[in-house]
């Protein structure tokens, strides 16, 4: 038996930025917004709507959680759609932070 947080250090739908919870809410929006469309943040979550290549809804969270000072945990979660499409999405994302220098 695992504990929720066993659980939620084996997903594979995450990454660590190197800026606070601020400043990795302003790298991510405009990138979430070109994805599909972008619910307000609501304690650092955001839920977004967006349409996969056969026109399939897919609908994910994304969560920031603050894990230190300057670092800050970005949790993708698919709650609804194909998970192909769901993990292309996430790897376009992580790619965009990886080339603005952001990553841990």
């Amino acid at each position: 038996q695992q504990s929720p947080f066993q659980r939620f250090v084996k997903r594979l739908t995450r990454f660590t930025t190197c800026v606070g919870v601020g400043k990795t809410e302003r790298l991510l929006l405009p990138m979430l917004e070109s994805v599909g469309r972008t619910t307000n943040p609501l304690f650092s979550q955001f839920v977004c709507a967006a349409e996969d290549r056969r026109q399939a809804q897919l609908v994910f969270r994304v969560c920031l959680i603050k894990s230190g000072p300057d670092m800050t945990v970005v949790d993708f979660r698919r709650s609804k759609g194909d998970g192909l499409e769901f993990k292309r999405i996430f790897q376009r994302i992580k790619d965009f932070c990886r080339k603005k220098e952001k990553l841990c």
